[in-house]
């Protein structure tokens, strides 16, 4: 039996009327069907009187909703406890969501890429719903600052709410500290990123009194940090969190005095683009329930920590575009022991580091990324570097000084997706190993020393590189080839 396709991007409908036949439904899905020649679909769909769940997202509604919703009598849509129109582009908001005090039993509403810019005092409207515990208005064009109009809210009104993501609101500016997260000490997920929070002075001490916070995500909302405000916080005031997202800020070393003593619970922490400028602190080896750590694009030197050994649960490592240095074979040698059942991605590349991979490395039996481009690598790569990597999709090797010596008929385990091995030493003789992947959509074996007559076998390209392809190689002739367009 053929696989169904999630999504039905070629079903359109011109009207809803058939829905009137189904008077039972309680849960009704559209999502990415074209209803953009629907004029009257809140009248249709709010007329179910059993209907609890209501998704529309991403179906080409156009123009206003609201003078529809108002037109609906109150008791019609009573029932409704999640609605879902995000992603709706031309959908826009002009009549300040009163059409939401329709919904009274709503627990779940879904408004993301909705222009809500028209929309002056929505945190009224949507806290109003006193059954309401996930908000999602991401990329809703909101603008101007949300406290004024969250700081005249009911407290009891906003107790309920556990999720909550305004990010990427980019004319959305907070310039009143976050007092009005006060009004939500149940939230466990919150995300804020994109939103200037650049003249909030102690973010720390506002995000980490909410005591059920487990998902803390502000990306892209430049942050600094100022250590008397990271000095004053109670230690103890956000155990709770498990995943912090801090990517590109202007975060200075500062922030680990601040993270250490303030959660030893991490599974997911991303630090990346920052203003980075220190070694990597030992304390994160009692980070020992972290599996994903992202600390790339700051300015990172000396060494990986020995405390790293330590995090056994770890599942993605990402150091790139830093000033790191050391034996990479020391380090591996011993962390590879911890991560064999674990570890997936790790990637290195853009640093200093210096000596050879260590064979322990093809233990890893999970690996799926490994990039080292860009570093001082030596030694010679052979079959035992690869022994147990069978699930290895990326190999990135570029821009050292390795050797890949393999036998004339070794098979790899892995089937790879991107095959980057640009200045590394081949041999002349073209790889044969080569002939056995069948996915790969990037093959770049530039410079890489090989002399030799491209082999019949190796125009046999996988389809995904017929269709998007890109192929770097140095032939006999001295000619670097780039292919760019579709092989036929």
């Amino acid at each position: 039996m053929a696989k169904p396709k999630r999504w039905n991007y070629d079903l359109e409908a011109y009207n809803l009327d058939w829905l009137i036949h189904l008077p039972s439904l309680t849960y009704l899905a559209l999502s990415s069907v074209n209803l953009s020649q629907v004029v009257n679909w809140p009248n249709k769909v709010m007329m179910l009187p059993s209907l609890t769940h209501l998704r529309l997202s991403d179906c080409s509604l156009i123009s206003t909703m609201t003078p529809q919703f108002l037109s609906i009598n109150a008791n019609s849509s009573s029932q409704l406890q999640f609605l879902d129109l995000s992603y709706n582009h031309d959908l826009t908001e002009t009549h300040n969501l009163d059409w939401l005090t329709h919904l009274s039993s709503l627990q779940y509403l879904d408004l993301s890429g909705v222009n809500l810019s028209q929309v002056l005092n929505w945190p009224n409207k949507v806290m109003m719903l006193h059954s309401l515990i996930y908000l999602s208005l991401s990329h809703c064009s909101l603008i101007s600052t949300t406290t004024p109009q969250f700081l005249s809210i009911n407290a009891n009104s906003s107790s309920q709410l556990l999720f909550l993501d305004l990010s990427y609101n980019y004319e959305l500016t907070e310039a009143h500290n976050l007092d009005w997260l006060t009004h939500f000490s149940s939230l466990t997920h919150l995300d804020l990123s994109g939103v200037d929070l650049s003249q909030v002075l102690n973010w720390p001490n506002k995000v980490t009194m909410l005591p059920s916070l487990i998902h803390l995500s502000l990306r892209y909302c430049s942050l600094s940090t100022t250590t008397p405000q990271f000095l004053s916080i109670n230690a103890n005031s956000s155990s709770q969190l498990l995943f912090l997202h801090l990517y590109y800020n202007d975060l200075t070393c500062s922030i680990f005095h601040w993270l250490f003593n303030t959660t030893t619970r991490l599974v997911d922490l991303d630090l990346s683009d920052n203003r980075l400028q220190c070694s990597i602190p030992d304390a994160f080896g009692s980070l020992n329930s972290l599996r994903t750590l992202n600390l790339a694009e700051n300015q990172l030197v000396g060494g990986i920590p020995k405390s790293f050994w330590n995090l056994c649960t770890l599942e993605s490592l990402t150091l790139s575009i830093n000033s790191l240095n050391g034996s990479l074979y020391e380090f591996m040698s011993n962390a590879s022991a911890c991560w064999v059942d674990s570890l997936q991605n790790f990637e290195i590349w853009h640093n200093r580091f210096t000596g050879p991979l260590p064979e322990s490395i093809g233990n890893l039996s999970n690996l799926e990324i490994l990039n080292v481009n860009e570093n001082s690598l030596t030694g010679v790569i052979t079959e035992a570097h690869f022994s147990n990597l069978i699930k290895l999709k990326t190999l990135h090797l570029r821009s050292n000084s390795l050797i890949l010596r393999f036998r004339y008929d070794w098979v790899p385990p892995f089937q790879l997706d991107f095959i980057d091995l640009s200045s590394c030493k081949l041999g002349s003789a073209f790889p044969k190993w080569l002939q056995s992947q069948k996915n790969y959509e990037l093959l770049d074996i530039s410079y890489a020393g090989i002399s030799d007559i491209i082999p019949a076998w190796f125009w046999d390209f996988p389809p995904i590189f017929k269709r998007q392809p890109f192929l770097r190689f140095y032939t006999t002739f001295s000619i670097e080839c780039v292919i760019t367009r579709p092989i036929k």
